[in-house]
Order: C-alpha cells, then sequence, then structure tokens
C-alpha cells in the first residue's frame, strides 16, 4: 500500500470528523455559571462541608459551623439567637420551599423548562448551588443557558437572603423589646404595690416601722400594767372606805346623831322635838292622870315627833343606800372615779395586749415586703439595663454577612470549547479512515494469499 494513496484519504477523514464534531458542538446547549462568595464573620472556625439544594442544608462531611450563641435579653427569661449569623442558617433560608419557589417564578425557569412547579423546585436545586466552606463562607453558584441571567439570580438570591435576615432579626428584635417592655412595667407595678402595702402596713401600726411600734407598744404595755395595778389597789381601797362610811353613817342616822359637816339640822331638831315631847309628858303625868286631855294630847305630841323622827331616819337610810345621801357622796365620787380607771386602764391594756399579740406577723410582714421590694428593684434595674440593651440591639443591628465575591458574569460556556471537538472530531476521522484503509489492505491481502 502506497502512503500517497492512503494520506488523502486520512486527511478527508480528519476534514469529515472535524466538520461533524464542529457541528455537534454547535448545536449541544451550552451553560453558564455564575458564583458568589459569601463570608459570614459571626459565625465560628469550624470544619466545612458542602451542601447543595439537593443534598443536605445544614451540614455536609464534617459538620457545619454553628449560629453564634444568643444575645441574652433578660436573664434565664429570653435568650434571642442571631438568625442567619452561620453558613449553616444561610443555606436553609435560601434552600427554603418559599425563597425557590421566588425565584423560579420571578425568573420564569418553569415556563422555560417546560415543568410545573414541583418538577421545577427538584431541578432548581440541582442547578444552585450552596457550598459550605471551612473558614465561615458559603459559595453561591448558580448554572443556566443563559449568561447574563444567572448572576442576576445568584444577585437576587442574595438580595432574598438580606432580606430574610434582617427581617427576621428585625421581628425577634422588636418582639423581644416589647417582651421586656411588658416585664419592666410588671416589674415597676409590683414595686408600687410593695411600697403602697409598706405604707399601709405603717399606718396600720402608727405610722412607724414595726421594730419601733413593738418598742413602743412594749413600753406603754409596762406602763399601763403598772397604772392598772396602781388603780385597782386604790379602787380596792375606796371600796372599803365606802362600805365604812355606810356603815358609821347608818349607826349615827339610828342613833339620831347629826353627823358632822352635813350642814342639814332636821334630824337634829326632830330629836329634840321628841325630847321636848317626851319631858312635857312626863311633868304632865306628874301633875295629872292618864286621861287628862293635856296628857293625852302631850302623848298623841309625842307619837307625832316620833313618827316624824323615824320617817326622816328612813328617809335618811334610804338616801344612804342609793347614794343620794351627802354622807358618802364623796366616797361615792371617789368610788366611780376609781373604778372608770380601771375599766379604762383595762381596755387600754387589752388593746395593747392585742397588738402586741399581732406584733410577729405583722413584723414578719413587713420584713417579708421589704425583702421583696429590694428583689423587685433589684430585678427592675435589670430589666431597664436589658430593655435598653434590647431597643439597641433592635435599632443597630449590623450585617451578618459580606459579599466577598459578587456574583460573576461567565465570560464563556462551561464544558470544553469548540477547538476541542475540532480537534477530536479531526483525530477521529482520520484515525477511523485509516482503520477502514488498513482493513482493506488486508482483506485484500488475505484475499490474495488465498488465490
Amino acid at each position: 500500500m502506497k502512503l500517497s494513496r492512503i494520506l488523502p484519504r486520512v486527511i478527508l477523514g480528519i476534514i469529515i470528523g472535524a466538520a461533524i464534531a464542529t457541528v455537534v458542538g454547535l448545536l449541544l446547549p451550552r451553560t453558564y455559571t455564575s458564583t458568589a462568595m459569601l463570608y459570614f464573620p459571626g459565625a465560628g472556625r469550624s470544619s466545612g462541608g458542602v451542601s447543595t439544594a439537593r443534598g443536605d442544608a445544614a451540614g455536609g462531611e464534617g459538620g457545619a459551623s454553628q449560629d453564634q450563641p444568643g444575645v441574652s435579653i433578660v436573664e434565664n427569661i429570653l435568650v434571642i439567637p442571631r438568625t442567619g449569623t452561620s453558613p449553616s442558617s444561610a443555606i436553609l433560608i435560601l434552600n427554603s420551599r418559599t425563597v425557590t419557589e421566588e425565584l423560579i417564578s420571578r425568573f420564569g425557569l418553569a415556563s422555560e423548562w417546560g415543568l410545573p412547579m414541583e418538577l421545577a423546585i427538584p431541578e432548581f436545586r440541582r442547578v444552585f448551588r450552596c457550598v459550605e466552606g471551612r473558614t465561615a463562607e458559603l459559595r453561591l453558584s448558580f448554572v443556566d443557558r443563559t449568561a447574563h441571567r444567572a448572576p442576576e439570580l445568584v444577585t437576587a438570591a442574595i438580595e432574598i437572603l438580606t432580606d430574610r435576615v434582617d427581617e427576621m432579626t428585625r421581628k425577634r428584635a422588636q418582639e423581644s423589646v416589647r417582651f421586656v417592655g411588658e416585664y419592666l412595667k410588671q416589674s415597676e407595678k409590683a414595686c408600687l404595690n410593695y411600697q403602697k402595702e409598706i405604707v399601709a402596713l405603717q399606718e396600720k401600726v402608727g405610722g412607724t416601722t414595726p421594730d419601733a411600734q413593738l418598742q413602743t407598744l412594749g413600753q406603754i404595755y409596762g406602763d399601763l400594767q403598772r397604772q392598772l395595778t396602781d388603780a385597782q389597789v386604790e379602787a380596792s381601797v375606796t371600796d372599803s372606805q365606802m362600805k365604812a362610811t355606810t356603815d358609821v353613817s347608818e349607826k349615827m342616822i339610828v342613833s339620831a346623831l347629826e353627823p358632822s359637816g352635813t350642814g342639814n339640822a332636821l334630824l337634829g331638831s326632830l330629836y329634840k322635838t321628841v325630847v321636848d315631847r317626851e319631858a312635857e309628858l312626863a311633868l304632865l303625868r306628874e301633875k295629872f292622870t292618864d286621861q287628862r286631855p293635856e296628857v293625852v294630847q302631850a302623848r298623841q305630841a309625842l307619837a307625832a315627833a316620833r313618827s316624824s323622827l323615824d320617817a326622816e331616819v328612813a328617809r335618811q337610810l334610804k338616801g344612804l343606800k342609793s347614794g343620794a345621801s351627802p354622807l358618802v357622796r364623796e366616797q361615792i365620787v371617789s368610788v366611780v372615779t376609781t373604778r372608770a380607771r380601771v375599766e379604762g386602764l383595762q381596755r387600754s391594756f387589752e388593746e395593747v395586749r392585742q397588738k402586741l399579740a399581732g406584733m410577729p406577723a405583722l413584723q414578719a410582714r413587713y420584713t417579708q415586703l421589704n425583702a421583696d421590694l429590694r428583689d423587685e428593684r433589684t430585678r427592675l434595674s435589670l430589666l431597664r439595663s436589658q430593655y435598653s440593651r434590647a431597643e439597641l440591639f433592635a435599632q443597630s443591628r449590623e450585617p451578618q454577612f459580606v459579599v466577598v465575591d459578587p456574583p460573576t458574569l461567565p465570560s464563556r460556556p462551561n464544558g470544553y470549547d469548540l477547538y476541542y471537538f475540532v480537534l477530536f472530531g479531526g483525530g477521529a476521522g482520520g484515525l477511523l479512515m485509516l482503520l477502514i484503509v488498513a482493513g482493506r489492505w488486508v482483506k485484500r491481502t488475505i484475499g490474495d494469499l488465498g488465490v
């Protein structure tokens, strides 16, 4: 076989193969990839992983970086996580169904792919990839048939991520401000109630503290006890004097004696009249018989005088027993006064004793109220500080991530360039033509040998 006959055929095969490969390369659909790099300064350094829309959104090999610890707004009450502060949480947001549907609808990908939304979502998650790095970075990439739409979609995804993170942090911050504000109002109201209870309790015990009131009541209790004992002794002495005075006065009245200092000589006058009538009757009886009119009149006069004397004695005894007699007036006044003083001291003593009996409970309540007020004021101070922190956190929120590399505009399609197809087609065509020529030559040689 001569080379001059083989070479043109090989060249023809190269030309035909290159032409066919060029046509195939031109007919194949071209895709373009746009990428962007996000950095999360708030995320801790951890082992990286890969997460796509089709795979795990929460991590990959070696685990994903975790969110930064939350901001403590109220100690032991509320902790606000900083949503979106790590690549993992950002991947969760970007791979959520709502964000996926929004991006598909915004760029009309479902209609272009000719798929319903339920099937377009998996297809979108296949071409939209989120790759988490090892140093708190996140790489976004989107593969599309249009060079200008790929970076537009990545830019839209970053904008949506920014809005969602801002919305979530703003909403949570506003909720925390409202939540802490409610606790602050409750604490202020509790402090006011404790203060009112303390003031009411102080007014109840005389406008002072229970400790001071207890000391004062103790002194008053001792003084009242001594005064009550003295008054009871005085009342007993007065009662004895009253009884003795009444007995002596009765004896004097019965004996028809005029007590000194009464200022009334009626009883003495009646007694003198009786004595005079008795003397007159005795003289008349010496002169006359009992039947004489003079004697009869004297006897009648004596009986009348004695009757008047007895009536006066009975009247004065009655007045003595009823207390209307001037003989016992001073003693009665003294007895009534001492008894009234004893009763008043007894009432005061009983009131003080009852107050003293209730003082331990009031003292314990007062101590508890002061302790509660002190604790509530400490809590109120903490809540005011936390409320200021919550307002500051709500008003000044730092960016959760930084766009290190903005979305790139692809300058060339994915895959091999056209000249690779030309080289591959030319080589394959030339080799194929060489194999054909060699096969024919072998077949002819075998035929010649057989002949």
